[in-house]
């Protein structure tokens, strides 16, 4: 995809082939959990607490929080109230599928799954053209355009003052604090940060989630 075509890019499908790509578990993890963050009213308090779950397995856990977490829930019994609910029940469904029936359900599949159901939720009071380009604008979020080369961090800014850069984006990313990117942009570039693409994404619009491929870059993410 050239560098013109990936900003405009307004179909997901066209996107998420450079997400499931072999060897990027984790960023397909946090794109599944992001899509249901979107639709994160819809959802029940028992598939938040299972989103959750999968948040923190996509970041090294064990099986084992899953599982149980999955244990307990079931999408028919965990539908919330409204529109979207029965769609959004599904995608946390969905999420779960590799504890619920273990190696029977491939990753690919399961995010797409996961991004379609959420989608379906979202357009019940939004229409279907918004719905994608936010799920672009997420993938935009996780992933560079592939085809083009990246900017690269000179470890000197987050050494700088102390390391403040660096403390900023650590406690951003445990934090979800991400309204504060726009400091650290600021503080990057007093530390001599002069990467446009870099300073521009942290200070854009977003949506800005967990696996923002900017501050990933500059802790050393995968």
């Amino acid at each position: 995809m050239t560098e013109a075509e990936w900003p405009a890019c307004e179909d997901p499908r066209d996107l998420l082939p450079a997400l499931l790509q072999p060897g990027s578990p984790r960023k397909q993890w946090l794109f599944a959990c992001a899509c249901c963050r979107g639709v994160w009213p819809m959802i029940s308090a028992l598939g938040r607490k299972a989103v959750e779950v999968v948040e923190r397995y996509a970041e090294g856990g064990t099986d084992d929080e899953p599982r149980a977490a999955f244990g307990t829930f079931r999408p028919k019994r965990s539908i919330r109230r409204g529109a979207g609910g029965v769609q959004a029940a599904e995608a946390v469904g969905y999420l779960g599928m590799p504890w619920l029936y273990p190696g029977t359900y491939p990753m690919r599949p399961l995010v797409e799954a996961v991004a379609r159901s959420t989608a379906e939720a979202q357009a019940k009071t939004a229409p279907w053209r918004d719905v994608r380009r936010r799920q672009c604008d997420l993938l935009r979020e996780l992933l560079r355009n592939p085809e083009i080369d990246g900017p690269t961090v000179d470890p000197s800014w987050l050494a700088r003052h102390g390391g403040a850069a660096r403390a900023l984006a650590e406690s951003i990313y445990s934090d979800r604090t991400f309204g504060h990117l726009p400091i650290l942009a600021d503080a990057l570039e007093e530390a001599g940060c002069d990467n446009g693409d870099l300073l521009n994404h942290l200070r854009g619009p977003g949506p800005h989630v967990r696996g923002c491929w900017a501050v990933d870059l500059l802790l050393g993410k995968e």
